[in-house]
């Protein structure tokens, strides 16, 4: 409602700052992380995907040209699993840039495990910088990072990382997330991410 983005202008107070946001797109996942902080991805709200009135009301009130610049990061959940709405946000997004003349980029985090053609042209056109997630070599990753059916979720994000390398060369970074069971193996996570994440790695601790 109208309402809504009101109280947030109120609690934020001049937005003449404001240039850096994260899109919440998806409150869904298709892993279930041992450690995950989002309580399988949807915060214990429920499972949904931002919808594309909401989306647009962003734009609207905070992508307002205030700024010469703007970065919008697509977060989740896994953002893929709202793809076409990441689409209409862009492209909505780019056309008010070249009209009111700033200029705005997209990063996404995600979990590397939805990938296909239509994805890969679109993040080789329209998005800057990608973070992905992987915890190590599959005897670690998979215990942690646990899928939501019948499939590796180590296999199918080291599948990614090649495509994502051949499009977007250092413009990514892998995501790690060390627990009690890579604490001990810190230097052997470290020496199998390292050679896949030629744009850096971040580890955190659980």
């Amino acid at each position: 409602g109208e309402n809504i983005f009101s109280l947030k202008n109120n609690a934020l107070g001049d937005r003449e700052g404001l240039a850096g946001f994260y899109l919440f797109v998806s409150q869904d996942c298709n892993l279930n992380c041992s450690y995950c902080y989002g309580d399988g991805g949807d915060y214990r709200k429920g499972r949904m995907l931002m919808d594309e009135s909401t989306a647009l009301n962003f734009l609207e009130r905070f992508v307002d040209g205030r700024q010469k610049q703007y970065m919008v990061n697509f977060f989740g959940g896994e953002p893929f699993l709202n793809f076409p709405l990441i689409k209409k946000v862009v492209f909505e997004a780019k056309a008010k840039a070249r009209h009111m003349g700033f200029k705005i980029d997209f990063n996404i985090t995600m979990n590397g495990t939805i990938w296909n053609d239509a994805i890969r042209d679109f993040v080789k056109e329209h998005i800057t910088n990608l973070t992905v997630s992987l915890d190590g070599p599959k005897e670690i990753n998979d215990i942690q990072r646990v899928a939501k059916g019948n499939f590796s979720p180590h296999d199918r994000t080291l599948e990614t990382l090649k495509e994502i390398r051949k499009i977007k060369e250092r413009n990514f970074v892998i995501r790690t997330i060390v627990t009690k069971n890579s604490y001990d193996k810190l230097r052997d996570v470290y020496k199998y991410i390292i050679p896949l994440a030629p744009g850096g790695i971040g580890i955190t601790s659980a």
